[in-house]
């Protein structure tokens, strides 16, 4: 999602990967999503700790979202 071009677009496919994240979730699912709390490019988090809490929250969860 860091590739898109505006924050808006941005914005709106996360809102749109959000929406599907919370029908799985009201389905009894676990989900991981990358994106959940990165609301704008601009916050994303050096690669680094990124990777280990991404892989953290990946090994808990049962499906994920790429």
């Amino acid at each position: 999602m860091a590739a898109f071009r505006s924050v808006e677009k941005y914005r709106a496919f996360r809102a749109e990967v959000l929406a599907v994240v919370a029908c799985l979730e009201q389905a009894g699912l676990t989900t991981f999503f990358a994106g959940r709390d990165v609301e704008s490019p601009d916050t994303f988090d050096e690669p680094a700790a990124a990777v280990v809490r991404d892989l953290d929250a990946l090994n808990r969860s049962q499906y994920f979202l790429l």
